[in-house]
């Protein structure tokens, strides 16, 4: 019989510190999660890990937000340090400008309709997702450990649904890696 496992990526997660995901180079070769990060269940990632995968963590990306209704702009959201903000570009190949500075991501943003004088977003709360609350997640990993299955827990304090943070998604994609490595594929 195989053997089951489980690796549950809470979906109750929040901003944090930086400095989450630490390599002490010349003093281990771990990569250590953050103060913010509760972990369950994980073994050791090999710092190699970072070094192997590093070309899939160290990605930039823009997404169009909206046209400006009458002017020849639009709204963008791309991440820089560790949340997704809104800018604009006023141009083909123009330099955009951020509009939104804040601790959390900002999701959607829509210029007004009629004239464009002012736009609408929104953001992440930190913390309260009412999607899955954290209580829940908990629960989800106690059950599951109850009955003797492997469980990794990883559960950011500080961000809302998902892992957006730079630290915190390239810790999880790491622990994702070395998941699908352990259990999926039968190697270390």
């Amino acid at each position: 019989m195989a053997k089951r496992c489980v690796f549950h990526l809470s979906v109750l997660i929040v901003a944090c510190a930086p400095g989450v995901a630490q390599v002490a180079f010349g003093q281990s070769d771990e990569i250590r999660p953050g103060e913010n990060l509760v972990t369950q269940g994980l073994p050791p990632i090999p710092a190699s890990l970072a070094d192997e995968v590093r070309r899939y963590t160290e990605s930039h990306s823009a997404s169009l937000a909206d046209w400006h209704p009458t002017e020849r702009s639009i709204l963008i959201s791309t991440r820089f340090a560790n949340t997704a903000q809104i800018h604009c570009v006023k141009q083909p190949g123009g330099a955009r400008t951020q509009l939104t500075f804040f601790d959390e991501p900002i999701g959607d943003a829509s210029y007004e309709p009629g004239s464009g004088r002012c736009f609408l977003f929104t953001k992440d709360m930190g913390g309260n997702d009412p999607r899955v609350p954290r209580s829940e997640a908990e629960q989800m990993v106690e059950q599951v450990a109850k009955n003797g299955t492997p469980v990794w827990y990883l559960m950011a304090k500080n961000e809302g649904h998902g892992f957006r943070k730079k630290e915190n998604a390239d810790f999880q994609f790491y622990a994702t890696v070395l998941f699908v490595r352990q259990f999926l594929l039968g190697s270390s």
